[in-house]
Protein backbone atom coordinates (compact mmCIF):
# COMPACT_ATOMS: atom_id res chain seq x y z
CA UNK A 1 0.00 0.00 0.00
CA UNK A 2 1.42 3.40 -0.98
CA UNK A 3 1.65 6.22 1.51
CA UNK A 4 -1.31 8.43 0.75
CA UNK A 5 -0.57 12.08 0.09
CA UNK A 6 -3.54 13.36 2.06
CA UNK A 7 -4.33 15.92 4.76
CA UNK A 8 -4.40 13.40 7.63
CA UNK A 9 -0.92 12.07 6.80
CA UNK A 10 0.36 15.61 6.21
CA UNK A 11 -0.72 16.61 9.73
CA UNK A 12 0.71 13.43 11.32
CA UNK A 13 4.03 13.80 9.49
CA UNK A 14 7.05 14.73 11.66
CA UNK A 15 9.20 16.27 8.91
CA UNK A 16 9.03 19.78 10.39
CA UNK A 17 10.66 18.47 13.59
CA UNK A 18 13.49 16.73 11.75
CA UNK A 19 17.01 18.16 12.19
CA UNK A 20 17.60 17.78 8.43
CA UNK A 21 14.46 19.77 7.53
CA UNK A 22 15.87 23.03 6.18
CA UNK A 23 14.69 26.61 5.86
CA UNK A 24 14.28 25.96 2.12
CA UNK A 25 11.92 23.07 2.89
CA UNK A 26 9.99 25.18 5.38
CA UNK A 27 9.31 28.05 2.95
CA UNK A 28 8.27 25.56 0.24
CA UNK A 29 6.08 23.68 2.76
CA UNK A 30 8.00 20.48 1.91
CA UNK A 31 6.69 17.68 4.06
CA UNK A 32 5.43 14.08 3.78
CA UNK A 33 8.31 13.03 1.54
CA UNK A 34 7.43 9.34 1.89
CA UNK A 35 4.13 10.08 0.14
CA UNK A 36 5.04 12.97 -2.14
CA UNK A 37 8.62 12.28 -3.20
CA UNK A 38 11.99 13.88 -2.55
CA UNK A 39 12.60 17.53 -1.85
CA UNK A 40 13.86 19.95 -4.49
CA UNK A 41 15.97 21.61 -1.78
CA UNK A 42 19.60 20.79 -1.04
CA UNK A 43 19.79 18.06 1.62
CA UNK A 44 22.40 18.42 4.35
CA UNK A 45 22.04 15.41 6.63
CA UNK A 46 21.82 16.46 10.27
CA UNK A 47 19.96 13.45 11.62
CA UNK A 48 16.78 11.61 10.70
CA UNK A 49 13.57 10.91 12.62
CA UNK A 50 11.70 9.05 9.88
CA UNK A 51 11.67 5.84 11.95
CA UNK A 52 9.80 7.67 14.74
CA UNK A 53 7.17 9.14 12.41
CA UNK A 54 3.62 7.81 12.90
CA UNK A 55 3.11 7.83 9.12
CA UNK A 56 6.23 5.71 8.54
CA UNK A 57 5.16 3.35 11.32
CA UNK A 58 1.61 3.00 9.98
CA UNK A 59 2.87 2.09 6.50
CA UNK A 60 5.75 -0.07 7.84
CA UNK A 61 8.40 2.01 6.07
CA UNK A 62 12.01 1.00 6.60
CA UNK A 63 14.15 3.71 4.98
CA UNK A 64 15.59 6.98 6.25
CA UNK A 65 15.95 10.40 4.62
CA UNK A 66 12.82 10.31 2.46
CA UNK A 67 13.50 13.98 1.74
CA UNK A 68 16.55 12.80 -0.23
CA UNK A 69 15.51 9.47 -1.68
CA UNK A 70 11.83 10.22 -2.19
CA UNK A 71 10.82 6.57 -2.07
CA UNK A 72 7.09 5.95 -2.18
CA UNK A 73 7.15 2.61 -0.43
CA UNK A 74 4.68 -0.18 -0.78
CA UNK A 75 3.70 -2.62 1.92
Amino acid sequence: MKVENNFVNFIRCLCLKCPTHSFCMKIKLNKLFCGKGKSSCEIIKKGCICAKCPVAQQYTLNHLYYCQIGVKETK
